[in-house]
């Protein structure tokens, strides 16, 4: 008989309304001062709000960050390490989607080991412990709550750098369903595309350079399904007018089909 031994790095605790324990689980972790990075919608959702509640209440001193977009850029992940670096945290909190998280990833590289985010393109290039950090994803489909990677991309050349190490990451995600329901249509769809996208990965890998051939689309007309809803082997892609359709089966192309043509949104 085999056996094996798993030891999961990130605690998950889940639940309707778990963002209530935020502050016992901070305090679980000796949180005292910590940097909370959460995209302006998060603010203006009033999230923010929910998760500072519970936080103050516990004794922890909050500092926040949301000068950042979508897909942050090396220049925003400067901007909030420049920000934080006098403040002296003990940790880090990231609340949103995937461009929270990985803000928050980032921002934690550069405060604990220096330098800037293309050092540590690649993997274990982190040679200093980094701060402990909680992840609260309010999407369904990045994923980055579970694994150690943030996404960003260098500002000039807008290449997107893939920075890894296993100190990176979260020590707990805090999933609270709750949490998700007041995101528009639009990233419920676009969060799910991203969910399949990465479930595809290793069935379509051998595929990668297939023909392109999708359903038909004009450049730049982003009402049409191909824009919204180009799935590659890799990731959703923004590219108008063409996907790489990668190899799915028939009845899998016929679903997502459908769903483009019934949720036309961009895709971030």
């Amino acid at each position: 008989m085999r056996s094996f031994d798993f030891q999961p790095r990130t605690r998950v605790v889940f639940g309707a309304g778990v963002i209530d324990r935020l502050g016992e689980l901070a305090r679980e972790l000796d949180f005292r001062r910590t940097l909370l990075v959460a995209d302006h919608g998060l603010l203006a959702s009033g999230h923010v709000d929910e998760a500072v509640g519970p936080l103050e209440k516990a004794g922890v001193e909050v500092f926040r960050f949301h000068d950042f977009e979508v897909n942050p850029d090396t220049r925003m992940i400067e901007a909030g390490t420049a920000f934080v670096s006098p403040l002296k945290i003990d940790s880090v909190i990231g609340l949103g989607g995937g461009s929270s998280l990985d803000c928050a990833k980032g921002i934690n590289f550069l405060l604990t080991n220096g330098g800037r985010m293309s050092d540590y393109r690649g993997y274990g290039k982190a040679t200093k412990p980094m701060l402990p950090m909680i992840a609260i994803p309010t999407t369904a489909g990045t994923g980055s709550e579970a694994q150690s990677y943030a996404l960003i991309s260098e500002a000039e050349s807008h290449v997107k750098m893939a920075c890894g190490d296993p100190k990176a990451a979260f020590r707990v995600a805090l999933l609270d369903p709750a949490l998700t329901v007041s995101q528009p249509r639009s990233i419920t769809a676009t969060s799910g595309f991203d969910a399949i996208a990465h479930a595809s990965k290793p069935s379509s890998q051998p595929n990668a350079r297939r023909c392109q051939r999708s359903f038909p689309a004009k450049r730049g007309d982003s009402s049409s399904p191909t824009t919204n809803a180009c799935l590659t082997n890799q990731t959703i892609s923004k590219r108008v007018g063409r996907c790489s359709w990668a190899r799915f089966t028939p009845a899998s192309q016929s679903r997502i089909r459908c769903l483009a043509q019934r949720t036309p949104v961009p895709i971030h």
